[in-house]
């Protein structure tokens, strides 16, 4: 028989996919951007010290957005795995708990 679909897997994969698609996009957007400090800025984002649409620089606003995007959708991976993982040890205690 085929094992049951599992949703958070499929999910799983759509945001990597979407991830990867994203770090594309952002490894052609940053050779685009020739601010010196676009790294400085990306660090400074990531903390949340300043509201990006303050950038006047249109490309490296846009660097900005995608890499805090592929940075949220990082997180919501690992979230989901780590849901997963406890859901999968909980289906196997129980199969153990039966056989007991």
């Amino acid at each position: 028989t085929l094992p049951a679909f599992d949703r958070a897997r499929y999910k799983i994969d759509k945001l990597k996919e979407e991830r990867r698609d994203l770090w594309i996009r952002i490894d052609t957007l940053r050779y685009r951007v020739r601010d010196a400090n676009k790294f400085i800025v990306l660090r400074h984002a990531l903390r949340g010290v300043f509201d990006v649409d303050h950038l006047l620089d249109e490309d490296l606003k846009g660097l900005v957005r995608l890499y805090l995007r592929a940075r949220r959708l990082t997180e919501e991976i690992e979230h989901l795995q780590e849901l997963r993982q406890k859901r999968k040890q909980r289906e196997l205690a129980a199969m153990l708990a039966r056989w007991e």
